[in-house]
Order: structure tokens, then C-alpha cells, then sequence
């Protein structure tokens, strides 16, 4: 039998995401009110031991709290967490 090498290949950037959806098309309002170029950016990025969501699906959820309840059902709360905080400082440092 043959020496078989095993290599570790990183998954690869998320390119649908980040570059190909031209976010900056859509305006969206800042909190003032003004309306400002759409955005996107990496929150997190790694393996996970098990799934944490089966279909993703699109939901349109008013308040924040709806939005961490959707997580929280699905036990990935400290993601929304994690988002809505880079969201805040984002903000503050504008």
C-alpha cells in the first residue's frame, strides 16, 4: 500500500457574498434617516462540529429582537450577537 498524504484545504472565500452581489446598488437608510450605499461584510468564518440551520431561507424581520429570536431557535445566538455589535461600532465610528 502507498503512502498517502492528507491535506487540509481551506474552504474558499466567500465570493457570492462579498463580491458578487453588488450591494452598493441598493441604498438603505442610516440612522439619521439619509440614504446611504447597501453593504456587506464577513462576520465569522470557520467549521462548526454539527449544522446549525437546515434551508436558509430570506425573512424580513423588523426589530432586533425578532432577528436574535430566529438564531436563538436555532441555538447560534452569539452570531446575531457578534453581527449587531460590528453594527453598532460601525456606527459609532462614523
Amino acid at each position: 500500500m502507498q503512502n498517502m498524504r492528507v491535506h487540509a484545504v481551506p474552504p474558499p472565500p466567500p465570493l457570492l457574498m462579498l463580491q458578487r452581489i453588488k450591494w452598493e446598488d441598493d441604498l438603505v437608510k442610516d440612522a439619521e434617516g439619509n440614504e446611504v450605499p447597501n453593504s456587506c461584510c464577513l462576520v465569522w468564518e470557520g467549521i462548526t462540529p454539527t449544522r446549525a440551520f437546515g434551508d436558509i431561507k430570506f425573512k424580513v424581520l423588523p426589530t432586533e429582537k425578532q432577528a436574535r429570536e430566529v438564531f436563538q431557535k436555532h441555538g447560534v445566538e452569539h452570531y446575531w450577537d457578534l453581527a449587531y455589535s460590528g453594527a453598532v461600532l460601525a456606527v459609532n465610528d462614523a
